[in-house]
Parts: C-alpha cells; sequence; structure tokens
C-alpha cells in the first residue's frame, strides 16, 4: 500500500488545470508531476473517470507517442 500513500499525496486536484485541453501519457504526466513512471500509471488510473479525466489509447500531445494517454476532456484528441 505504498503506492497508495504516495498517490494520495500527489496533486489531484491540480490535474484538471495541468491537463487543460491536453492530452499526456504516463511519461510525461511523471515529468510533470515529479513522479515516477509506475506512480504516473497508477495515478492516471485512479483518476480515469474522475472529474472529466479519461484513460484512452491516442497520441500524446506532449511527446506524440500512441499509448495510454490522460484526456482531460474525456474524449481522444
Amino acid at each position: 500500500m505504498a503506492a497508495q500513500a504516495r498517490l494520495s499525496s500527489a496533486p489531484v486536484r491540480v490535474l484538471p488545470l495541468l491537463l487543460q485541453r491536453s492530452y499526456v501519457c504516463a511519461g510525461c504526466l511523471a515529468l510533470r508531476l515529479g513522479l515516477s513512471l509506475q506512480d504516473a500509471r497508477d495515478l492516471m488510473h485512479v483518476v480515469d473517470g474522475a472529474d472529466r479525466l479519461k484513460v484512452l489509447q491516442s497520441p500524446c500531445g506532449s511527446c506524440g507517442r500512441y499509448v495510454d494517454i490522460l484526456s482531460s476532456e474525456g474524449e481522444s484528441p
């Protein structure tokens, strides 16, 4: 449960602001939030479906890779 403790301290409330009209993969999200890659992946799945946030397969708006991304609009670009 250590991962869950780390995620509870992640800035979940600011995610919609960070991702406003954005589509970002776990790697880019980890860089933006200063998290490990695994923590960013876990965080994506924790917030999936909350407050217009949705995990989809699409090109990342930052690095361009076609992977699972976190969308602030709940739809692919």
